[in-house]
């Protein structure tokens, strides 16, 4: 995500300056008079195509419960966006806290600066550069994003993704250009092994896992092949998760102690063998995301560099943190008063 936020051309994401004036005028602004995907002619155009289905699946993400309140906003802003309504009206939060390891932070302030530019006075090349981001981030990378947690859709959403980004193209030629050789250089989940992941994806037809098992059964791969999957992206439309499946992804049963039993059986009567529910459940209760590991790092950053340079007290506050967020999962009134009871 920093690769994308860094595209040339995009002043306003090359640092901080511009969302801090835009934090500290938010109190000016006047929050009714935003201004969403179709009060500007291009970006209208260009949303298009992906609207009805992003809102759609993004109606329904936002009535379940989400980990963090910066998620919920994210889902929020896309689709006002985007020029829906939502149910329980509009309400912008105030904007929060920025740091260098938060993409999420960015992504939610590239929205708010972009929907009320009329009120902060962009230059022409902030405003066109903010909603090409704003654009991309609706269309493209907030679904991504939105399944990036689920093991199991891993290998299939990245191999998507890289697709999108690489025909984004015809929309951007910057920013595919950023995403896809940031992409093609983290292929982990197309790697020998991880592809098997997509086996218990059940959103991947059966057609292509029971080609998946076959490929296991007859191709060999590489004597030493990359802990990374390399691809040609000249060829990447054409790609499927059968191409970077060979003998050696087996191997992830063998390695985690997992039978495997069920591959002797088409993928239709998977279900029904017995040997099938425990890796099925294993690779269910793993996560892929790395957005709590970031938000530990800005902590430890900010407070290595100005306040202790002890490990001892690093690894404390880490624990307190840790804690706290046990107890208080989100900012809600009803959540801080329960705690000290």
């Amino acid at each position: 995500m920093r690769k994308i936020l860094r595209v040339p051309n995009f002043p306003p994401t090359s640092s901080h300056g511009d969302f801090i004036c835009f934090k500290s005028s938010w109190q000016d602004i006047d929050k009714t008079t935003y201004e969403d995907s179709s009060t500007d002619d291009y970006t209208a155009k260009a949303v298009a195509e992906f609207k009805d289905e992003m809102v759609q699946m993004l109606e329904m993400a936002v009535k379940v419960k989400q980990p963090r309140d910066d998620y919920r906003e994210l889902l929020e802003l896309t689709i006002i966006f985007l020029g829906v309504v939502l149910p329980q009206g509009i309400h912008f939060a105030a904007p929060g806290a920025m740091h260098q390891a938060l993409w999420m932070a960015k992504v939610i302030y590239t929205f708010k600066v972009w929907m009320f530019r009329a009120q902060f006075n962009l230059t022409s090349p902030e405003h066109k550069g903010l909603r090409e981001l704003c654009i991309f981030f609706s269309c493209i990378y907030v679904e991504a994003w939105m399944t990036a947690s689920i093991a199991s859709k891993a290998p299939r959403n990245y191999l998507k993704l890289l697709k999108q980004c690489q025909m984004y193209q015809k929309i951007n030629t910057n920013i595919s250009r950023a995403t896809v050789k940031k992409m093609a250089g983290q292929l982990w989940y197309l790697s020998e092994q991880l592809v098997t992941l997509a086996l218990f994806d059940d959103d991947l037809d059966n057609n292509t896992k029971d080609k998946m098992v076959l490929a296991m059964k007859e191709r060999e791969g590489e004597k030493k092949p990359p802990k990374r999957a390399t691809v040609d992206i000249k060829l990447i439309k054409e790609k499927t998760l059968v191409d970077f499946t060979i003998r050696k992804s087996k191997t992830f049963f063998n390695n985690l102690h997992l039978p495997q039993d069920f591959l002797e059986y088409p993928a239709d009567q998977w279900k029904h063998q017995p040997s099938f529910s425990a890796p099925k459940s294993f690779v269910s209760t793993l996560a892929v995301t790395n957005d709590h590991a970031e938000r530990a790092i800005a902590l430890v950053e900010h407070f290595s560099g100005h306040l202790t340079k002890d490990e001892q007290q690093l690894q404390f506050v880490l624990s307190v943190v840790a804690e706290h967020r046990k107890k208080c999962p989100d900012a809600r009134k009803q959540t801080l008063l329960g705690n000290n009871e």
